[in-house]
């Protein structure tokens, strides 16, 4: 099956607005201004409860983190739970603030920038954004850490995160 249409199981309503193709949405043009970016160089080390959000970021040296390719299955189809993390990197002079996209993640997803904590998200394939713009923190690049929580089926990060 698509990788869309796995968690249709329970799904009541039109068909034709669940798995889109081609422009939808809001569309802004803009002049100048920042450039959007496609994050990658993603890792992932799974974690042992939903709880572990709670925990310390695990450290970089740590030699379970694997490379990690958006669209992938992290959980191999089971319930589980893992942190993501990719680095954004410096922004130009000038940059007064930073536009974080999430097309999709599966499913819930919290969000750290720096190791702090900005925003949880509940749902499943369900596009929201975070803003970062205090001025000493985007003067460097970014760590971008995700904990996500998989409670069945396929999960991680689906589709493009974007930065600009």
């Amino acid at each position: 099956a698509h990788a869309c249409c796995v968690k249709f199981a329970g799904y009541i309503g039109p068909i034709d607005s669940v798995d889109r193709k081609g422009l939808y949405g809001t569309v802004t043009l803009q002049k100048g201004g920042a450039s959007i970016q496609v994050l990658d160089g993603w890792k992932f080390v799974k974690a042992s409860s939903v709880d572990d959000v709670n925990e310390n970021i695990p450290s970089d040296s740590l030699k379970e983190w694997k490379q990690y390719t958006i669209g992938e299955d992290a959980f191999s189809k089971n319930e589980g739970f893992g942190w993501f993390q990719a680095t954004i990197p410096k922004p130009p002079a000038g940059t007064v603030s930073i536009e974080i996209r999430f097309e999709s993640t599966d499913e819930n997803a919290t969000v750290f920038i720096n190791k702090k904590k900005i925003i949880n998200h509940d749902g499943w394939d369900r596009p929201f954004s975070v803003v970062v713009n205090n001025a000493d923190t985007i003067t460097t690049s970014l760590l971008l850490s995700l904990f996500i929580e998989n409670y069945s089926n396929e999960g991680g990060i689906n589709k493009a995160v974007l930065a600009d």
